[in-house]
C-alpha cells in the first residue's frame, strides 16, 4: 500500500513580516471598553558595570509574558505601561484635535535582575526616557510601523519595530484603517523643475537616456538539510530546500529568506502525518507532511491586531511511493489571500526534496 507524501505549512508570528515575537498588550477604560492596543517588538541593549569592575552590555527584548497593570486612559491623554520582570516600559499619548502622537517613552529597568544582569555590581533601579517619532496619527487610525526604529538615551538603546499600536480607541473597536510611519512609505522622485527660457542658443545634443538602478532582489534562499526523528528512534522525515516568503498589503510587497545558517529543527512523527517546525532569528515555521501538499498561514492582516476569520490555503497535488524523494524540476510556489483580505502571501520552496520515511 502506497503512502503519500505531501506538506501543509504553517507560520506563526506575532506580526504581518519579519516575524518575530511581538508582543500584543490591551488596555480598557472604566467602562471595560478598549482604549489601547499595541502589537510590537522592542529590543534593548543596555550596558552596567559588573562587580569585578569590567562593562558590559545586556541585550533582551520585551517578552510576551507582561502586564498593563498602571496603564490610564483618559479623553486627551493615554499612558500604556508594560510591565515585565521587575521592568517597566511605557508610552504617553496626547491627542490634539484629530490626530494624536507619542510624548515620551520610559524605560526603568532593575540590575538586580541577575538573569538579565548578571554579575552587576547594582542592584538599583536605573530610568532613561525617549523621544520617539510617532507624531500626527489620525484619530480612529492605528499607528503602523514595521520598518526598524532603534533610539539612544543615556548609552540605552531602544529598537522598536514591527509596531500596531492604537491610542484613543472610539467605541471600544479597534481601526481598520492605518497611519503608516514615514520609514514604510516609499521615497517619491520630486517633480522636475522648469526653467524660463533664455535667448542663448546652444548646439543640439544628442538625447541620452539616465542610467537606471535596478531594484535590489534576495539572493537564491540557502540549501537547508532538516531530519526529523523521535529521541532513540529512527528518523522519519528527511527534507532539504530553501524557502522564500513574500507579503504584499495591497501595492506594497516584500520578502525573505529563512537562514538555513541561523536555523534550528525540531519535530515530531505520527502514523499518518510528520511534523517539521523550524525557528530562525527572524520566523517560526511549521511544516507538515500529509496527503495534501498546500499552505496555510495565520500571520494577522494589517488591520489593527485583527486575525483573519480563517488561515488560506492553498492546495498543490504531489504523491510519492514510501520513502522516495520529490525533487522539483522549479520552484514550488504558494500563493494565496484570506478572505476579504488585501494582504497577500507567497511561500517559495527552491531544491526541494524531502523523504517520508
Amino acid at each position: 500500500m502506497h503512502r503519500y507524501a505531501a506538506f501543509v505549512l504553517l507560520l506563526t508570528s506575532g506580526v504581518v513580516f519579519q516575524l518575530s515575537h511581538g508582543v500584543e498588550v490591551t488596555v480598557n477604560d472604566g467602562e471595560d471598553k478598549l482604549c489601547i492596543f499595541a502589537n510590537l517588538t522592542v529590543n534593548f541593549a543596555v550596558p552596567y558595570e559588573k562587580a569585578d569592575n569590567t562593562s558590559a552590555t545586556a541585550e533582551f527584548e520585551l517578552p510576551s509574558n507582561v502586564t498593563t497593570d498602571g496603564s490610564e486612559c483618559n479623553p486627551k491623554s493615554s499612558m500604556l505601561k508594560i510591565n515585565f520582570g521587575g521592568h517597566t516600559w511605557s508610552v504617553n499619548f496626547t491627542l490634539s484635535g484629530e490626530k494624536y502622537q507619542a510624548d515620551i517613552i520610559t524605560f526603568s529597568y532593575s540590575l538586580s535582575d541577575k538573569a538579565v544582569f548578571p554579575d552587576a555590581s547594582s542592584n538599583d533601579t536605573m530610568t532613561v526616557t525617549f523621544k520617539p517619532e510617532i507624531t500626527d496619527v489620525v484619530k480612529d487610525t492605528c499607528y503602523s510601523c514595521k520598518s526598524r526604529d532603534t533610539i539612544q538615551s543615556d548609552m540605552v538603546n531602544q529598537t522598536l519595530w514591527n509596531v500596531l499600536m492604537q491610542a484613543f480607541v472610539s467605541n471600544g473597536s479597534k481601526s481598520e484603517r492605518i497611519t503608516s510611519c514615514r520609514a514604510d512609505i516609499p521615497a517619491t522622485t520630486p517633480p522636475p523643475t522648469t526653467h524660463a527660457p533664455t535667448t542663448t542658443t546652444v548646439a543640439p545634443t544628442t538625447p541620452t537616456t539616465p542610467p537606471t538602478t535596478p531594484t535590489p532582489t534576495l539572493p537564491t534562499p540557502g540549501i537547508g538539510k532538516y531530519i526529523v526523528k523521535p529521541e532513540n528512534g529512527t528518523a522519519c522525515l528527511l527534507a532539504e530546500f530553501g524557502l522564500r516568503i513574500g507579503l504584499k498589503l495591497g501595492e506594497k510587497y516584500q520578502e525573505m529568506n529563512l537562514d538555513s545558517n541561523t536555523t534550528s529543527a525540531s519535530g515530531k512523527c505520527g502514523v499518518n502525518s510528520s511534523e517539521l517546525v523550524l525557528v530562525s532569528d527572524t520566523m517560526s515555521i511549521m511544516l507538515t507532511f500529509t496527503n495534501v501538499l498546500s499552505f496555510q498561514s495565520q500571520t494577522p492582516t494589517s488591520v489593527c491586531g485583527r486575525q483573519p476569520s480563517a488561515p488560506p490555503t492553498c492546495a498543490t497535488k504531489s504523491r510519492t511511493t514510501p520513502s522516495a524523494t520529490i525533487s522539483p524540476s522549479s520552484p514550488l510556489t504558494f500563493e494565496c489571500s484570506p478572505s476579504g483580505s488585501r494582504t497577500r502571501f507567497s511561500v517559495q520552496l527552491k531544491n526541494a526534496s524531502w523523504t517520508l520515511i
